[in-house]
């Protein structure tokens, strides 16, 4: 799972992201539109403006219309007769603070990948690590402990590599 701050790295280098806790309601997902600049041949023509307010862009400035950093909410309704559903996506408080966020990724976005290989890798190894003071594991054979802690080794380093390469992919991207 992973945290708001990462679900926004996701966003920019292409990715989805969406909450568990929104499974129940339908499947949402969040994404960032790809910026663009609209000629100013093609403002008359587009159908996701108002009439009224084209001729004003047209001559305003260039004539074009820029837009950017635009998050969507895409609602996808399975029933074969219902279109996707997009609007603007402001997130709550709730949102910024859950830890429940899976993020997915378009074929170029492997980072997203690598975060989400990450989180669920921390996860597995914390619920390890609070497993060593259990009873259960203390009524183990030594080999076994000693196998389980060996693991845990492994995919703390594990966890570590792929900080490593999360954050060398950043830095050459940003």
């Amino acid at each position: 799972m992973a945290k708001f701050a990462q679900v926004i790295e996701c966003l920019k280098n292409g990715g989805t992201a969406q909450r568990i806790a929104w499974d129940v309601t339908g499947n949402k997902e969040i994404m960032m539109q790809i910026p663009q600049r609209i000629a100013k041949d093609i403002v008359p023509k587009m159908t996701s403006v108002q009439d009224i307010v084209k001729p004003k862009i047209s001559t305003v400035g260039s004539g074009e219309i820029e837009y950017h950093h635009q998050v969507l909410i895409i609602e996808f309704k399975d029933d074969e007769k219902t279109p996707a559903r997009a609007t603007y996506y402001i997130p709550t408080w709730e949102d910024i603070m859950a830890d429940d966020w899976r993020l997915t990724q378009t074929a170029d976005s492997y980072i997203a990948r690598m975060v989400n290989e990450r989180e669920e890798l921390n996860d597995k190894a914390e619920k390890l690590n609070k497993f060593f003071s259990s009873t259960i594991f203390n009524g183990l054979p030594d080999n076994k402990k000693v196998l389980m802690e060996r693991q845990y080794k492994l995919m703390t380093e594990y966890v570590e590599v792929l900080d490593e390469r999360i954050k060398l992919e950043n830095t050459a991207q940003g």
